[in-house]
């Protein structure tokens, strides 16, 4: 059983290591040897980045010990209490994510927030990228 998780979590680490390239406190995100974006591995939220589906975008959630942000191909967004799972369109053409600012949550999309709940959750795209769902709970 140990070996069986050590040597997926070696093949994790390979696979891993293979779409990246070190330089100093940034990183290079790669596929196919093609680089796309440098990711600034002192502000990078663990396990938060995601690539686009045509692999032309990265985005992650970079962290400034107080606040959270979203960097979309090198760009910075606004500051929030927290920044949750960004996601791609379909269509690489939109990136949207949760996040929280104060008691309210909303998701954001292409950079514009919308409405403000107690709480937002499960952010999904259409098949064609042009619309957004997501789920919030009902507050009796």
């Amino acid at each position: 059983m140990k070996r069986t998780a050590f040597l997926i979590g070696l093949f994790i680490v390979s696979v891993f290591l293979s779409l990246t390239a070190w330089a100093g406190d940034t990183q290079w995100l790669s596929t196919n040897e093609k680089s796309i974006d440098r990711i600034n591995m002192a502000a990078w939220h663990r396990d938060t980045i995601t690539a686009s589906p045509d692999a032309k975008h990265i985005a992650y959630v970079a962290d400034t010990g107080v606040d959270q942000y979203i960097v979309a191909d090198g760009r910075e967004g606004i500051k929030y209490g927290q920044v949750i799972s960004p996601i791609y369109s379909p269509d690489s053409k939109h990136l949207a994510y949760r996040a929280k600012h104060g008691r309210d949550a909303f998701a954001v999309l292409d950079g514009l927030e919308q409405a403000r709940f107690h709480s937002v959750a499960r952010l999904l795209f259409s098949v064609d990228g042009n619309h957004l769902a997501y789920w919030r709970p009902r507050i009796s």
